[in-house]
C-alpha cells in the first residue's frame, strides 16, 4: 500500500504501471526459463543418455522437445517485449495528454 505517494497524480500512474511492467519482466522470466529447458533438451539428444537404462533414449524426441520449448520461448519473449511497447506507449500518450490539459488551463487564465 502506498503511504503518501499516491496521493499524488504521478503516485497513482507510478502504481497503475508497476503492474504491466511487472508482467513483462515475468513473460521475459518465462521465456529465459523455457529458453534453458530447450537448452537442456538439445544437450539431452547429443550425450550418451540413450545407453543408460529407464532413461528416454530417442534423439529425436530430445530434439522435437527442444525445438517445441525454444519455438514456445521466442513467442513469449515476443508478447513480452510487445506488453513493455504498448505500456511504454500508452503511459507517453497519457503524459501527453495531462500535459496539454495543464497548457490548456495554464491558457485560459
Amino acid at each position: 500500500m502506498c503511504i503518501g505517494a499516491c496521493s499524488t497524480s504521478i503516485g497513482r500512474d507510478a502504481m497503475r504501471y508497476a503492474g504491466a511492467t511487472a508482467m513483462g519482466r515475468n513473460l521475459y522470466i518465462l521465456s529465459g526459463t523455457l529458453g534453458f529447458f530447450a537448452l537442456v533438451s538439445f544437450v539431452l539428444s547429443w550425450t550418451n543418455i540413450s545407453n543408460q537404462p529407464g532413461s528416454p533414449g530417442d534423439a529425436s524426441l530430445w530434439r522435437f522437445t527442444g525445438v517445441v520449448l525454444l519455438v514456445i520461448a521466442l513467442v513469449v519473449a515476443l508478447a513480452g517485449i510487445l506488453s513493455s511497447l504498448f505500456e511504454q506507449a500508452e503511459r507517453r500518450a497519457d503524459e501527453a495528454r495531462r500535459l496539454a490539459r495543464r497548457l490548456s488551463d495554464d491558457w485560459d487564465r
